[in-house]
């Protein structure tokens, strides 16, 4: 497990947070009017996590306001985000290792938002959760993807995750709003706004929030284009077999 404090050494320009086979995040801070820029290649996600910015590709433009968001898939055209008059603070996903499948040579870039409600029901034949909802944003459902994910969830008062791991792919938890502890083997890690968590694969992870506290988040995996291709064991389910 890898704790990274998103707003530490956020000057201008690109900063990678975490690296490997499976895929990479990255955190761009832009000035008013500098543009981040991406080539086809890997499929990418870009968040909008502070400030707003504008969306240019082969297909035209768009603005993107905080929680917004473009999936570009691989192979894709060119595209460019320029930043705002205030700025803007994005979240780089960039997918890896691409599982087996079928590829769109002109799959147009698609759009998601943090601000889509999420809801229990999509964690609908899983366990190991109290009082915590996702909505899936980037998969392989919903835009196609094949080697990452993007989600948001919510923890309610009393909510948590079980210890768990994904064998097949890497996860990133970042919280936008609220506290709580990141669980590991090792003992509880306390996280707030702006701790983003690298997990990679097979390590035993977890999420439990702060008592009366609301926790949100946009997490996801890098190696994988939805939960059922990343992998999903609880620690108590392998501890009582």
């Amino acid at each position: 497990m890898r704790l990274i404090h998103m707003h530490d050494d956020a000057g201008e320009g690109p900063r990678r947070l975490a690296a490997g086979v499976r895929g990479s995040l990255a955190a761009h801070r832009l000035t008013p009017g500098a543009v981040a820029s991406g080539t086809p290649g890997a499929e990418t996600a870009v968040l909008v996590w502070e400030g707003d910015a504008r969306w240019h590709d082969e297909a035209g433009a768009q603005p993107l306001g905080p929680g917004d968001g473009m999936f570009a898939a691989a192979p894709g055209g060119r595209w460019r985000v320029t930043a705002g008059p205030a700025g803007a603070m994005l979240l780089l996903v960039r997918g890896g290792e691409t599982a087996p499948g079928p590829v769109d040579p002109v799959a147009p870039a698609g759009r998601f938002t943090l601000n889509a409600r999420p809801h229990r029901d999509a964690l609908t034949g899983f366990d190991g959760f109290v009082d915590m909802g996702v909505r899936w944003l980037v998969t392989a459902a919903t835009l196609g993807a094949r080697s990452l994910v993007v989600a948001t969830s919510t923890f309610t008062p009393g909510g948590s995750h079980d210890l768990h791991r994904h064998p097949s792919a890497d996860e990133y938890f970042l919280v936008l709003s609220g506290d709580g502890e990141h669980l590991t083997e090792s003992g509880p890690v306390p996280v707030g706004p702006g701790d983003l968590v690298y997990v990679p694969a097979g390590e035993w992870h977890g999420y439990r929030t702060s008592p009366g506290v609301i926790t949100h988040t946009v997490y996801g995996y890098l190696g994988a284009g939805d939960l059922d291709t990343a992998g999903y064991q609880l620690m108590s389910r392998k501890a009582n077999a």
